[in-house]
């Protein structure tokens, strides 16, 4: 069977399994179609040194690393119409999955990696390496018992929101190659726009609105400063991120540029002398200093904070997941198919049977 009509999810996709009630997979796993090919491979692999690189470039530049799987999805759909064979179903899941896996690795690596030299340890490029693939190891080696858990138990009953587009996009196929165009024209304008912005300089990258007598007030008596990036990068991975985080960053900005950097800058003006972890005193500083000097780490312990209490809330459904693995032997069929764990974790590979 060389295709398959694949253009709907059944009626129970999204739905919680009722007692006894099956879920039919797309493809069940007696059907021989293309999966593991050179093209699935070849692309998968180019596509994640791609948006590796872009997700490590927007999560060092703020602080957030893009969802790389649902462009990919789109891509790949669209990068299958020049070949004579339309590409299957599985051979865009492997392309979506390799290439999803990019921002997790990523941002295990942007998030910790600093920190070793902040310490001055100074790894070689070689450790570095092998950190990130001794993490992509044991993050597959963690997922594979828990996989039955997430996706076959709790069926209909975790929401995966970037996931349920990918699947959507990757079931209806022709929609994601007519969406894989528009992304490529939005990609060049936005790489044109952000060439003249940092090569050319035509205009400044960033606006701090310093002409505005008012903010220019603000600024050197209450160290307040309002400024933001001009870039098309930004605007996308905002787009890209949706509503939700986008204001949710937005926020912490507003939080720290007007709240904490004016407070510490009020309480610590009259200081004569430096306060750890800053060389020069606060009375001296400016805006961005005083943020460099005492708010980053604000961000920094949030981060891990948060962090924390994620592993915290999860940790019943690990503890779950792992004890009814252990309860009974895995499927012949559940390690299979394992090889595409991120994609059924996360919810892109539509329920293969």
């Amino acid at each position: 069977m060389s295709e398959i009509e694949t253009k709907s999810l059944p009626e129970n996709a999204y739905q919680p399994l009722k007692p006894g009630e099956q879920y039919p997979p797309i493809i069940s796993a007696e059907t021989n179609i293309p999966e593991l090919t050179w093209r699935s491979v070849t692309w998968g692999v180019a596509f994640c040194v791609i948006f590796t690189i872009a997700s490590a470039y927007s999560g060092l530049k703020v602080g957030q690393v893009m969802e790389t799987a649902i462009p990919v999805s789109i891509l790949a759909i669209g990068m299958a119409r020049g070949y004579k064979r339309r590409s299957t179903l599985l051979e865009n899941v492997i392309i979506t999955g390799m290439s999803g896996a990019a921002g997790g690795v990523v941002a295990g690596a942007i998030f910790t990696l600093p920190a070793l030299y902040i310490l001055n340890l100074d790894p070689h490029p070689t450790q570095t390496i092998f950190i990130c693939l001794a993490g992509g190891c044991m993050g597959v080696l963690f997922l594979i018992p828990l996989r039955r858990y997430f996706v076959r138990e709790m069926h209909g009953r975790l929401p995966y929101p970037e996931a349920t587009a990918i699947t959507e996009v990757l079931i209806t196929g022709e929609k994601g190659g007519s969406q894989a165009k528009l992304l490529l024209q939005a990609t060049v304008i936005a790489g044109i726009y952000d060439f003249f912005v940092t090569t050319f300089q035509v205009w400044k990258e960033f606006l701090n609105f310093q002409f505005v007598p008012m903010l220019r007030t603000l600024s050197d008596r209450a160290r307040m400063g309002f400024n933001f990036d001009a870039i098309g990068f930004i605007l996308g991975l905002g787009y890209v991120m949706g509503l939700r985080a986008s204001t949710l960053l937005c926020a912490g900005g507003v939080l720290s540029n007007f709240v904490l950097v004016p407070l510490i800058w009020f309480v610590g003006s009259h200081l004569d002398s430096a306060v750890y972890p800053a060389a020069i005193p606060i009375s001296k500083m400016t805006a961005v200093q005083i943020y460099r000097s005492y708010v980053r780490f604000v961000g920094v312990g949030a981060i891990a904070t948060a962090g924390i209490f994620g592993i915290i809330k999860s940790l019943r459904r690990w503890i779950a997941g792992f004890w009814r693995t252990s309860g009974g032997c895995l499927d012949a069929l559940l390690i299979r198919h394992t090889i595409a764990f991120a994609g059924d974790f996360h919810g892109e590979c539509p329920h293969r049977g």
